[in-house]
């Protein structure tokens, strides 16, 4: 779990972050966990709505049932208009302990503090090599492995029109290298437009192909659902829930902004989640 506090006007923060896990006998002092993935929500209201955080820990001490290292880390924050802007976790201090079975797995916990900064206010999603995986400041590797383009499919507000979303989707891992095998984060562009918002309430699907950066043609389908809501005050927000023919499955939430309760009108915003591999 994790939690991301905003200071009000400021480009830094603090974060908090607890994990559990298992591990094999064997392990030394020098140690690596990479590709923790986690989805945060904003402590202060207004400033952001979600985001989604990939890294990993690296370490100096196991032993003695002691564990001692440091987190570093990407947040892609997701804004309350859909903008996205990126933030770095360099060399938080994390400590925990094991427990140690002789002759079998074992389990640990780990606890990490510290301190997170915004280091690009706006993130560009356009292409393959986007600003993500060349923030200022981050220094762990970032790799962009999937794309998709999700095209509308149905989408209606309960009880009143049509909606109809479009979602650019960039698939990210922690690795320097095309790892189609490890769990990691998404974000995504979104548009659309609508009809008649007589209610609050909506639910769009979206479908597009995969692509991965290593072949031509793509290598399976992405299907997408947000389940959304809607703001008299010019803003939405929706949970995003989807899978891939490959079994990549995902979530995390969209936000952005409309033209208002008008027959017809568009929207915008962003959007940011984990995914995980079968």
């Amino acid at each position: 779990s994790s939690t991301m506090l905003n200071i009000s006007d400021q480009n830094w923060g603090i974060l908090d972050f607890h994990g559990t896990g298992i591990y094999s006998d064997n392990i030394s002092d020098s140690w690596t966990i990479s590709g923790l993935t986690g989805l945060t929500e904003s402590i202060l209201m207004g400033i952001a709505t979600n985001g989604s955080w990939l890294g990993e820990m690296t370490g100096s001490t196991w032993s003695e049932n002691l564990v001692d290292g440091q987190l570093n880390a990407v947040w892609i924050q997701l804004h309350e208009d859909g903008t996205l802007s990126g933030q770095t976790i360099n060399e938080a201090k994390a400590i925990g302990n094991y427990v140690e079975v002789e002759g079998e797995s074992g389990t640990f916990q780990v606890a990490s503090a510290g301190e997170w900064v915004e280091v690009d206010d706006l993130l560009n999603l356009t292409g393959q090599f986007d600003d993500i995986t060349e923030m200022p400041g981050l220094n762990i590797p970032i790799t962009e492995v999937y794309t998709s383009t999700l095209l509308p499919q149905e989408g209606m507000f309960i009880d009143g029109g049509p909606i109809a979303i479009t979602m650019n989707m960039n698939f990210y891992v922690n690795d320097e290298t095309y790892n189609y095998l490890a769990d990691g984060i998404w974000a995504a562009t979104v548009s659309g437009s609508y009809q008649s918002p007589t209610t609050d309430t909506w639910v769009a699907d979206v479908h597009g192909d995969l692509y991965n950066h290593e072949d031509v043609n793509p290598i399976g389908t992405v299907d997408a659902t947000l389940d959304g809501t809607w703001s008299a005050e010019g803003t939405w927000r929706a949970n995003v829930t989807g899978n891939t023919t490959t079994g990549i499955s995902f979530d995390g939430v969209a936000a952005g902004t409309h033209d208002g309760d008008i027959e017809v009108g568009t929207l915008n915003g962003g959007a940011t989640g984990t995914y995980t591999q079968p």
